[in-house]
């Protein structure tokens, strides 16, 4: 199969470091502790929400934000988002395609943080595309960097050498 290039004008979706500001307290947990912390804590979140026009299931990003609350809070972890290219399109009664390309710094306790550019892209047919797009963004941000599981298979759990049979 042909794949089309990316165009040279895209921004380029990196991920980088920034270390703590100096004088902070040494003890502190960095952004690369934090994040499997969160990990370990984080519960599953299904395909729970159905598409009535298309008649599919998906993962809504409320449920993504709902289940990484608690574990970000109790490891002191927050994502501070900027929007770095937005290019959409109106189409009468198309619609808007737009597509945005979004950087989330994701701080430790300790002031570091790492930095995840991606992309998301959606269509409104009134005046929400560009939410739809940022939302998207989160979500595949959230679930990847912070390997949301998708189900109870992906989580340790206490049953798993012994498990609870269904009659």
């Amino acid at each position: 199969p042909h794949l089309a290039p990316v165009p040279a004008a895209s921004p380029r979706l990196e991920t980088a470091y920034v270390p703590a500001p100096a004088g902070g307290p040494a003890d502190v947990p960095r952004v690369f502790q934090v994040i499997p912390a969160v990990i370990r804590e984080v519960m599953p979140v299904s395909k729970n929400k159905q598409n009535q026009q298309q008649n599919y299931k998906f993962r809504g990003v409320d449920d993504a934000m709902s289940a990484m609350a608690g574990p970000m809070r109790n490891h002191g972890c927050f994502i501070a988002p900027e929007m770095v290219d937005h290019k959409w399109r109106p189409r009468g009664e198309k619609g808007t395609p737009t597509v945005v390309t979004m950087l989330y710094r994701i701080y430790g306790p300790a002031g570091d943080c790492l930095m995840v550019t991606i992309p998301g892209e959606a269509m409104d047919m009134a005046d929400k595309s560009t939410n739809k797009a940022m939302s998207a963004a989160l979500k595949y941000m959230l679930f990847q960097v912070f390997m949301i599981p998708v189900d109870a298979k992906s989580i340790d759990d206490a049953d798993r050498e012994t498990p609870v049979m269904d009659n």
